[in-house]
């Protein structure tokens, strides 16, 4: 993968990404801080099922994940031959966006490592900040509830500004770090998040936990993948110490919010 012109990355003698040089680290929310796909599978099908059309299988919702709620409805029902009015895709959304604080505390975990890895760039004083396409008070209220310690620069969800990619709410995003666009490492799990960057001038770091694989990552040429929160957090210059007894990733954080379930 070759780097983006001007996008602060060092690149090692095999190619390979081995810092970045980030004045200030953007999240994605969904997939690269929570692991949020149980609670959007089982509250999108309760909406589904509730306006008397079938539900969607757990990979279905992985795969039309990313652009905000409308563009994920609108996905799931073409993929089987339906052309959803734009009536149906409000009403859709409309009911998620309603009863979504249902289903996320008991269905949403944050990732084991990401904790530890936004505390320690805050403490190194590098300006951290959340940039999601999911709606605002979701997005206020999983903060709070899975991060109550860390003070972000902004936060920033869908409704001020057009969904990512349009870069317009990465550079107010960038405005409230106080920190210049080229500058900024935008750490996401989906090709929006990663042409975000691209036509913010940011620099895009993918990560391969969440909504998206390694492979399709590698297509969109993410300035670098990383497949665990230790391995982002030595792009970005710092160690993460051991969270599990295995020493590797272990999917949802686990030790405090109890298991995860599909």
């Amino acid at each position: 993968m070759t780097p983006a012109a001007g996008a602060g990355v060092t690149v090692g003698a095999q190619g390979a990404a081995r810092v970045v040089r980030a004045s200030g680290v953007l999240f994605d929310l969904d997939g690269t801080l929570i692991d949020t796909l149980p609670s959007l599978w089982r509250c999108g099908n309760a909406v589904l099922g509730n306006l008397r059309l079938a539900p969607f299988s757990l990979d279905d919702y992985r795969r039309a994940v990313g652009y905000g709620t409308t563009r994920m409805f609108e996905t799931l029902l073409r993929t089987r031959g339906e052309t959803p009015t734009p009536e149906l895709l409000r009403e859709c959304t409309s009911l998620m966006v309603r009863s979504y604080a249902e289903y996320w505390p008991p269905h949403a975990r944050p990732f084991a490592g990401m904790r530890q890895l936004v505390t320690l760039l805050e403490e190194s004083g590098v300006p951290i900040g959340v940039l999601t396409n999911r709606e605002q008070a979701a997005v206020d209220a999983m903060l709070s509830h899975f991060f109550p310690a860390q003070r972000w620069r902004v936060v920033l969800g869908a409704g001020a500004y057009p969904n990512k990619p349009d870069p317009t709410s990465c550079f107010h995003a960038a405005r409230c770090m106080g920190v210049c666009p080229q500058d900024i490492a935008l750490v996401g799990d989906t090709e929006v998040d990663v042409q975000a960057a691209r036509n913010a001038g940011m620099i895009a770091l993918a990560v391969s936990w969440g909504f998206r694989d390694r492979g399709e990552l590698e297509a969109v040429n993410a300035d670098a993948i990383a497949d665990d929160p230790s391995r982002l957090a030595a792009l970005l210059g710092i160690s993460l110490a051991p969270r599990t007894r295995s020493g590797g990733f272990n999917g949802p954080d686990r030790n405090d919010r109890g298991t995860p379930t599909a």
